[in-house]
């Protein structure tokens, strides 16, 4: 079993440490508590829960000034959209052990073919697939042959030039 290096782990103390900066330089009331609440709230609730759990701040936010509300909404859903897009495919390909790729391909897939269930179960289902062809599928056994073996030949150093 190969060490964890808990890439996992990212997401979560990521999207907390950048909602609250942005939310501390537009001056929203209790910026940090409302960076751990969305943080929390969007990783028990994957897929709509940043925006559920934005709403909180928002109306805050708006009860001191609408213009600066609304910069809260475009950064809420900007960092939602780059975490979903850039950061989460990139750990969940290293923590499931699949492509970055094939994780995103199987979300996007997912998506259209059940909806956002479907994104949500595409990763997993990936990973089972992977799981079982790697399990069950035909492996072909490596020969290493002194006749297929390439040989690299040697630079010659200064003393053998003289």
């Amino acid at each position: 079993m190969e060490p964890r290096h808990h890439e996992d782990r990212w997401l979560p103390l990521l999207a907390p440490v950048a909602r609250g900066t942005v939310l501390q330089a537009l001056g929203t009331p209790a910026p940090i508590a409302m960076a751990l609440w969305v943080g929390l709230v969007s990783q028990f609730l994957p897929v709509i829960g940043t925006y559920i759990a934005g709403v909180l701040p928002v109306l805050l936010t708006f009860l001191d000034s609408p213009g600066r509300a609304l910069v809260v909404v475009i950064i809420i859903a900007v960092y939602q959209q780059v975490e979903n897009y850039l950061f989460a495919p990139r750990i969940t390909a290293r923590t499931m052990e699949l492509h970055a790729a094939l994780a995103f391909g199987s979300a996007l897939v997912g998506g259209a073919v059940l909806g956002p269930v479907g994104a949500i179960l595409g990763l997993p289902a990936a990973a089972m697939i992977q799981g079982v062809l790697a399990a069950e599928g035909e492996r072909h056994e490596v020969i290493d042959d002194p006749l297929v073996k390439v040989v690299e030949k040697k630079k010659p150093t200064k003393r053998q030039k003289k």
